[in-house]
């Protein structure tokens, strides 16, 4: 089985299409990029899976995508992320992302003033894809309640 570990704008010259679009999919849900720049490899209704209750209302890929865009907008505006490895599975044509998220609550926004405080949390990523390399689908793995609590919610 060959894994690549490679995340960067530069492709490596083994890497396969889809997993370039998979970490391109990555950064711009994570960075709040432009859905316009993802939106052609990223299958309509794509789900997106998540066992964390703040997120129990997103179901879509494009969902995640607008919840994020809502939450550094208006409640977490220096929202941001440490990659800690990306890795390809070229026989599933799943991607593996590991990360730390990092944000502090300065904006309006959220269930209560903001606390000012800050949140260093982890999460994990698998985002699938097709023969033709679009995105298919994507699994989280977030501790919601352990950032909810740094953040002064819980």
């Amino acid at each position: 089985m060959k894994f690549f570990s490679i995340f960067n704008s530069k492709t490596h010259p083994e890497e396969p299409a889809a997993f370039s679009n998979a970490k391109k999919v990555i950064q711009v849900l994570d960075k709040v990029g432009d859905w316009d720049e993802i939106k052609d490899i990223v299958e309509e209704g794509a789900p997106f899976v998540c066992q964390a209750d703040a997120l129990s209302d997103v179901k879509t890929i494009r969902g995640w995508y607008d919840w994020m865009v809502n939450f550094k907008a208006s409640i977490c505006p220096d929202a941001s992320f440490t990659v800690k490895s990306t890795a390809w599975d070229a026989e599933r044509k799943v991607c593996a992302h590991a990360a730390v998220f990092h944000a502090t609550h300065t904006g309006s926004g959220g269930p209560c003033e903001a606390t000012n405080k800050h949140a260093d949390t982890d999460y994990f990523y698998q985002v699938e894809t097709n023969d033709d390399g679009k995105i298919t689908g994507m699994w989280k793995i977030w501790n919601d309640g352990h950032c909810l609590k740094q953040l002064g919610w819980a």
